[in-house]
């Protein structure tokens, strides 16, 4: 266990959060992969940040001053769920989407603390992507709390192919 959460700040203009979305979290709920929710996946005691870093965190979320207050992370945050053929919702089960009750803390969080100008960048899924970080993601109307910005390896295409 050593811990590589930290904290790098840049004067006036950024403060960034480095976050462990790997050590700390608990196992994936309902066999991992994209699945359907089960009752592992809707487990509110389930973790991905673990409650050290996600204390430390929301702690500094909340005394935010820098104009641009930026958390970089391993997964991605935004809602990426899908429909199977059949027309049941699959959750991927290895992201903040798998991790949907510590997702909407962190998010009402960043809402009630009225952190300035909170954005997400994430690496580690082989695909290139731009997203609003909505209060709820089941209702696309719902109040905006962030961006996010996801991009892809050097030698992926962006577009989940492998770059030649």
């Amino acid at each position: 266990n050593m811990p590589i959460h930290r904290r790098l700040r840049f004067g006036n203009l950024m403060e960034m959060s480095v976050l462990d979305t790997r050590q700390y979290r608990s196992d994936q709920a309902c066999g991992d992969g994209r699945k359907p929710s089960c009752a592992a996946h809707q487990d509110s005691n389930r973790t991905l940040l673990g409650e050290a870093q996600r204390d430390w965190l929301f702690q500094h979320l909340a005394t935010a001053d820098a104009t641009w207050n930026v958390m970089a992370q391993q997964i991605m945050m935004a809602g990426l769920r899908s429909v199977s053929t059949d027309g049941e919702q699959l959750w991927p089960m290895d992201i903040w989407d798998g991790y949907p009750h510590e997702r909407s803390a962190l998010l009402n969080h960043l809402d009630a603390v009225g952190t300035p100008n909170p954005v997400v960048l994430t690496g580690d899924i082989h695909s290139n992507w731009a997203a609003n970080l909505h209060l709820d993601f089941d209702a696309p109307n719902s109040k905006i709390v962030g961006s996010e910005f996801v991009g892809t390896s050097i030698s992926s295409g962006g577009d989940g192919q492998k770059k030649k």
